[in-house]
C-alpha cells in the first residue's frame, strides 16, 4: 500500500488504481505500489508501456484525467462434466504456479485459485472432469507441519469422493520435502497424486505452467500407478515431462524449468506433451482396491544438521538443551561429522561428546550426507565406527531432507523403539536397493 500522506492525498482527488492522472508534467495510469519500494513513491505507467516512480512531496500537483485501466481479470469458463472421463482434482497451496502479472497494468494479481487455473488452461477438460480447490495460500518456504497435515487430509477427502487421481500445486523451493512427506502420512493410496508447480510465472513466455500442470493432470488421470509423485519439465524445452519419486527427487537448480532430478534412480516414467503418452522407465505400484488411511502424527522436535569445518559445540548443543526428539545430521562423505582431532582441535572432541549424549538421552541421532549421489557406510572408517558406537544411526543414503520428514514422521506415529528400528526399513521407496549413474544434468536424463 502506499503510505498515509499519499493515499489521502490521490484520495482527495478522487484517484484510484487504474485512473490517468498527471504527476510532475508525467502522465500515465496509477498502479498499485510493489510489495517492496518506497511507499512515498507514486507508480505510473508511460504510453510507452513503461512504469517510473515519481518521489512525492508536499504540494507535488497531481491531476485526475479522462480515461482508466481495470486490472485484468481471468474469464470463468463453465466446466461441463464428461461422464467418459476420469475426475481428478486440482488442490491449490500458492507458489509461482498461482501468480500471475498483468501487463496492461503491471500491477500483480493476486494468487487465484485452481479453478482459474483450469479457465487459463483449456486443454484441461479434454483430459479429465476438473474439481478445482484452493486448499491455502502459502509460499513454499512458509510451509510448517500443520500445512501437511491439512494437504494430507485434502488428498484423502477427494480421494473418498471418488477421484482418479489428486494434482497438487506447489512452490518449487520446498516441493520435494513435501512430496517425502505425504509419501509417509499417505499410506496404502490407491491412486496417483501428483505435486507440480513452476519455475517460471504464467506471464512468461518461457513458463512452464501450463505444460507442467497438463502432464501431471494427464498422469493422474490415466497411469496405472499409486503413490506420490512430482511432475516437472524433463528438459529445457517443452517435450516432456518427467515423473519422479515423492521421496527419491531434489530441486537441483535455481530456477531451470528441468531443475527437479530422482537422485541414484531413474525417473519413473516420462509424460510426451503434445501426444499426451506416458510411458513407464521401470516397475512400479500399480492402481489399486487399497483403503488409504492418514498417518497424520508429526514430531515437531525434530532438527537437520549441516556439517562444515569450522563448526562450533553450541550449534550441537542446542538440540539437547531444548529437548529435541529426533537430529538428522547432513554430514561430509560416507557419513562423517567433526569429532576426535589433535591438539588443536579440542572443540572437536567437544561436539563428539555433545553428540553421544544427545543420543544417550533418547534423542535419535541419524547421520546422511551431503553428498547428492551414493550411500551412506558408516563401516568404512573408524571415525563412521565411533559414531555409531556413540549411538548414531545409519541414514542408509536417504536424501538428507527426506530423513527428516521421515524421522518427523515416525516419531509422531510409533514408540521411539518402534521408530528407531524403522528408520533402516523401507516405509515409502526412499532407500533405494540399486543405486543408477548419476545423471547428465545438461542432457536432461
Amino acid at each position: 500500500m502506499y503510505s498515509h500522506k499519499v493515499s489521502e492525498r490521490l484520495k482527495g482527488f478522487g484517484i484510484t488504481v487504474g485512473d490517468r492522472i498527471r504527476v510532475s508534467g508525467k502522465e500515465g495510469s496509477l498502479m498499485p505500489k510493489p510489495e517492496t519500494g518506497d511507499p512515498d513513491c507514486i507508480v505510473i505507467k508511460l504510453d510507452n508501456g513503461y512504469n517510473v516512480g515519481i518521489h512525492y512531496e508536499e504540494g507535488m500537483a497531481i491531476e485526475k484525467l479522462e480515461g482508466r485501466v481495470e486490472l485484468e481479470k481471468l474469464a470463468q469458463k463453465e466446466i461441463k462434466f464428461d461422464d467418459r472421463k476420469p475426475v481428478v482434482a486440482i488442490l491449490s497451496t500458492g507458489g509461482t504456479i498461482a501468480s500471475r502479472v498483468d501487463y496492461r497494468t503491471g500491477g500483480v494479481i493476486p494468487a487465484f485459485s485452481a479453478a482459474d487455473l483450469v479457465s487459463a488452461v483449456p486443454e484441461l477438460a479434454n483430459i479429465a472432469n476438473i474439481k478445482g480447490k484452493s486448499v491455502m495460500n502459502v509460499f513454499s518456504e512458509n510451509i510448517r507441519p500443520e500445512h501437511y497435515k491439512y494437504m494430507a487430509g485434502a488428498v484423502a477427502s477427494e480421494i473418498a469422493e471418488g477421484a482418479a487421481g489428486v494434482v497438487i500445486l506447489h512452490g518449487t523451493d520446498t516441493m520435494h520435502y513435501t512430496s517425502s512427506m505425504l509419501s509417509f502420512m499417505l499410506r496404502d493410496l490407491p491412486v496417483p497424486v501428483v505435486i507440480l508447480g513452476a519455475q517460471r510465472s504464467s506471464d512468461r513466455g518461457s513458463s512452464d505452467a501450463a505444460m507442467n500442470l497438463i502432464c501431471g493432470v494427464n498422469f493422474a488421470a490415466h497411469a496405472d500407478y499409486s503413490g506420490v509423485v512430482v511432475c516437472m519439465h524433463g528438459t529445457l524445452d517443452d517435450k516432456f515431462c518427467h515423473i519422479h519419486s515423492g521421496t527419491r527427487v531434489r530441486k537441483m537448480h535455481t530456477s531451470r524449468r528441468d531443475a527437479f532430478k530422482s537422485i541414484d534412480m531413474k525417473p519413473i516414467a516420462r509424460v510426451d506433451y503434445e501426444g499426451g503418452k506416458i510411458d513407464f522407465i521401470g516397475e512400479h505400484p500399480k492402481r489399486g482396491h487399497l483403503e488409504l488411511s492418514v498417518a497424520s502424527g508429526l514430531e515437531s522436535k525434530v532438527g537437520l544438521l549441516k556439517v562444515y569445518p569450522g563448526m562450533r559445540l553450541e550449534q550441537v548443543a542446542l538440540f539437547r538443551e531444548k529437548g529435541y526428539n529426533g537430529l538428522v545430521i547432513e554430514g561430509t562423505g560416507l557419513g562423517h561429522m567433526p569429532m576426535k582431532g589433535d591438539e588443536s582441535s579440542d572443540e572437536n572432541d567437544r561436539i563428539f561428546n555433545e553428540i553421544r549424549g544427545l543420543a544417550e538421552s533418547g534423542c535419535l541421532v541419524v547421520m546422511t550426507s551431503q553428498c547428492i549421489y551414493g550411500n551412506v557406510n558408516m563401516n568404512v572408517y573408524g571415525p563412521g565406527r565411533d559414531l555409531q558406537k556413540a549411538g548414531v544411526i545409519s541414514g542408509q543414503g536417504m536424501l538428507p531432507e527426506v530423513a527428516y520428514t521421515k524421522l518427523m514422521w515416525l516419531l509422531g506415529n510409533y514408540e521411539k523403539e518402534k521408530a528407531k528400528a524403522m528408520v533402516s526399513q523401507n516405509v515409502a521407496g526412499e532407500i533405494v536397493e540399486r543405486r543408477e549413474v548419476a545423471p547428465d544434468f545438461e542432457k536432461g536424463e
